[in-house]
């Protein structure tokens, strides 16, 4: 299934159907932006449920992902900022450490966020109507895009019910769990 234009953003996902016993989603999926690939759509058989509840809290409220001061930054500068600022082993504090995560981690975005995105490291951003999506790929290759907030709500949200309709086809389609299911 592919959600919407991989030219400005779109989720791309395959449904594996494994067995499971409690009606885990497990498959393949990427994110596209302008183009370029957030995620390794060739990795086969991961949880798409961990990947799903990430994006639910994308729409939940997207204005906390306003990045207001952020948004003066270019798209690189803003990347290594939050990279650091979320990420960096360096010479702050705890108590620095902790009030930067607190502050700073809500514009991660899918970095840890299901097997698929293991080889990125990603943020989010809003700047007004636009979502600007950061990355890098284990190359250290960076990435940037800057699509409607509009677009990818609405991409997101088919994700979202395609996820719902595969759990409902996979809860309907099996009764018992069988030995070695997982």
């Amino acid at each position: 299934m592919e959600f919407g234009d991989k030219n400005t953003f779109a989720i791309e996902c395959y449904h594996e159907p494994l067995e499971t016993r409690n009606h885990w989603v497990f498959g393949r999926m990427c994110i596209w932006c302008n183009s370029e690939q957030l995620g390794d759509i060739t990795e086969p058989s991961c949880m798409l449920n961990v990947t799903e509840g990430f994006l639910q809290e994308y729409v939940k409220n997207p204005e906390i992902y306003e990045g207001n001061d952020l948004n003066k930054l270019d798209d690189r500068i803003l990347y290594d900022y939050l990279d650091k600022k979320i990420y960096a082993d360096d010479d702050r504090t705890l108590k620095e450490v902790e009030k930067d995560a607190e502050k700073y981690f809500k514009y991660n975005f899918l970095t840890n966020g299901g097997e698929s995105f293991d080889s990125h490291k990603s943020f989010l951003v809003k700047d007004s109507d636009v979502f600007r999506i950061l990355f890098t790929d284990l190359t250290d290759d960076f990435y940037s895009c800057h699509v409607g907030c509009n677009y990818v709500l609405e991409n997101i949200n088919q994700f979202l019910s395609w996820m719902e309709d595969e759990k409902a086809a996979h809860k309907s389609s099996k009764s018992t769990p069988k030995d070695g299911e997982i």
